[in-house]
C-alpha cells in the first residue's frame, strides 16, 4: 500500500505504520476514534504491534500536547509498562485487531 502525506512530508520511521493502518480501517469503516489519540507502532506481517524506540519520549510529548489518550505496543513479558502522564489513558495492544475494536 502507497499512502500519500499532505504537505510533501516523508516518513521513514516504522513508528507510523499502526497509525496508518487504522486510519485505513477507520476510514473504511467509517468510524473513528473520538479522542485526540497518539497511535505509534511498527506492524509486523501477522499484525502484530511491534515496539518503537523511543516510547517513552512519545507518550510524555502526546500528553504535552493535550492528547487524551495513546495506542502503543503491549510491553513483552520481561519489559515494564511504559508510565502515563496525568490524563494521558495508555491502551497497550498485542495485535492490529485489539487496535480496531477502539473505533467507535
Amino acid at each position: 500500500v502507497f499512502v500519500n502525506i499532505v504537505g510533501g512530508m516523508r516518513m521513514a520511521d516504522p513508528a507510523g505504520d499502526a497509525a496508518i493502518a487504522l486510519a485505513i480501517a477507520g476510514a473504511h469503516r467509517n468510524r473513528g476514534l473520538g479522542t485526540p489519540t497518539l497511535v505509534t507502532g511498527e506492524l509486523g506481517l501477522l499484525g502484530e504491534f511491534r515496539n518503537v524506540s523511543q516510547l517513552t519520549g512519545r507518550i510524555s510529548e502526546a500528553g504535552r500536547l493535550g492528547l487524551k489518550q495513546a495506542v502503543v505496543p503491549a510491553p513483552r513479558q520481561r519489559e515494564r509498562a511504559t508510565p502515563a502522564p496525568t490524563g494521558l489513558n495508555v491502551v497497550p495492544c498485542k495485535t492490529l485487531s485489539q487496535a480496531l475494536e477502539m473505533l467507535n
